[in-house]
């Protein structure tokens, strides 16, 4: 087997699959080129012409071969080391969600500022990529791993709480072409679901039992790559008594 085969091996099957459906889209786009602005996220485009297919195209489209490299690399760094500790169904849904969820917090901010503050760049601007949802797993993926230090790009250190905002500031400086908005409604879904915001959204731990007992899904569940359910649930689910003011606040680092 070649280091490539052995690799690729070892990702799991939530990780891998979204992996391969933004490969095979890339494929798809190097073939047959089509206009990137018909799949990317414009929030004018989404409020006014109800074009609401970009809450998912614009995650699964990207802008050039360097950009979904570094991308996917990510989410197989990442999505991997989170997937090995939520199982695949919990991590299935979460990548669900979070496409949907990062695409409207994106829309929702962009109208917010045109309303209150006339200011209309966003409602223009158009964004592409997965990296939105790679903010939000990697928020859920440092906080289930909140006592390690994590590298910067080699330049400094900072908690693992603290490395998604740390990287949203870094890329930004190196990378000004970037999506801000973009990555920071990852982060913010991240942190929200963290503290339990979306509960009544994702399946609870006994319905992911339930799932991985059905016989219809076995030809999912005994792939080698599926992860099922740790014993002691996904750890995601956080009671915060204290409310939203207090996830965000824990989220910067301050409680």
């Amino acid at each position: 087997m070649s280091r490539a085969a052995e690799t690729l091996s070892k990702i799991p099957l939530a990780t891998f699959s979204i992996i391969a459906i933004c490969c095979l889209v890339y494929i798809y786009q190097f073939l047959f080129d089509p206009n990137l602005q018909q799949f990317t996220m414009c929030p004018r485009l989404v409020i006014y012409l109800n074009e609401y297919y970009r809450f998912i195209t614009s995650s699964l489209f990207h802008g050039s071969m360097m950009h979904i490299g570094m991308n996917m690399m990510s989410t197989m760094a990442i999505g991997s080391s989170l997937e090995k500790q939520v199982g695949s169904f919990t991590m299935g849904f979460t990548i669900l969600w979070g496409i949907l969820l990062t695409s409207t917090i994106y829309t929702g901010v962009s109208w917010l500022l045109y309303l209150m503050f006339d200011y209309e760049r966003m409602m223009y601007q158009h964004s592409v990529g997965f990296s939105g949802v790679i903010f939000q797993l990697s928020v859920l993926e440092t906080n289930l791993n909140p006592n390690r230090m994590r590298s910067v790009f080699g330049f400094f250190q900072v908690s693992s709480k603290m490395y998604p905002w740390a990287l949203l500031v870094i890329l930004q400086f190196i990378m000004p072409q970037i999506s801000f908005l973009g990555h920071l409604s990852g982060i913010l879904v991240g942190t929200l679901q963290l503290h339990g915001a979306f509960d009544s959204i994702f399946p609870s731990d006994s319905y992911i039992n339930e799932l991985e007992n059905w016989e219809t899904l076995q030809l999912i569940t005994t792939k080698p790559g599926f992860i099922r359910l740790p014993e002691t649930g996904n750890g995601l689910r956080r009671a915060n008594n204290a409310g939203l003011v207090a996830s965000l606040l824990a989220a910067f680092g301050f409680v």
